[in-house]
């Protein structure tokens, strides 16, 4: 019955993700605390049936979602929201989350609904460094760090620049769960940019995304789990045609 990218529900409603390859299941990726894999399946009891894992698992709070990873937070006691984007050194997001907020992408995240009925969302997220060549090049020039990073992408008015970089964020986000363990070579991987796909070029040693403009960037860092969608860190940036 198992197959891959499905998502179950716990009984302290808490989300597990499964995923399989041939007779191998893994929860949630194997990752870290919120991960496993299955080593016994189908251990049957009158009453269900018991599948034997090799560690314990660690909840994840219930309202985490992505938009937490990338130290973004809304405030919807506000009209219209109020948005915040925190400094996330240690994560490496400041540029994406700036440009989550400025898109308008942060509510689609994190919609305002209860923490149960919060929806799944992937997203593959370059990081700073990555951000700051793109934007280097989008800008002109003007982008040379994080600092003129941030002031170029919250100075941009209504326009083309601003529409390139509102599908180029929605080019790494993708509907529901996308573990690394539910990606398969050549995969053409639909994202929330209407029509438009990236493939995975490789698995091993690493995942390698392939862009419609024949661009590969690599997850450096798959699998950081909330209870309401992954990300994957990118050392680049995808591109649409």
């Amino acid at each position: 019955d198992m197959t891959n990218s499905q998502v179950f529900t716990t009984i302290n409603t808490a989300r597990l993700s499964l995923s399989k390859s041939g007779s191998n299941v893994w929860i949630n990726a194997n990752a870290g605390a919120n991960g496993t894999r299955v080593k016994t399946l189908d251990i049957d009891g009158a009453n269900g049936v018991i599948h034997s894992i090799k560690n314990f698992l660690t909840a994840i709070a219930t309202a985490s979602v992505v938009t937490n990873t990338l130290g973004i937070t809304i405030n919807y006691a506000t009209a219209p929201p109020t948005i915040t984007v925190g400094a996330t050194a240690g994560n490496n997001y400041d540029l994406l989350a700036n440009a989550i907020k400025k898109t308008g992408l942060a509510t689609t995240l994190r919609p305002d609904v209860p923490a149960a009925s919060l929806p799944d969302f992937t997203v593959f997220a370059p990081d700073d460094a990555a951000m700051v060549t793109y934007l280097g090049a989008l800008s002109g020039g003007t982008v040379t760090d994080e600092a003129t990073g941030i002031t170029y992408i919250n100075g941009l008015a209504e326009g083309t620049t601003l529409t390139t970089l509102t599908n180029v964020v929605k080019y790494h986000v993708v509907t529901g769960r996308k573990l690394s363990t539910d990606l398969t070579l050549n995969e053409d991987v639909s994202t929330l940019l209407t029509g438009e796909t990236f493939t995975v070029d490789a698995l091993t040693p690493s995942v390698i995304l392939e862009d419609d403009l024949a661009g590969n960037v690599t997850i450096t860092g798959a699998n950081t789990l909330t209870n309401a969608g992954v990300l994957h860190r990118l050392n680049g940036v995808l591109k649409p045609e």
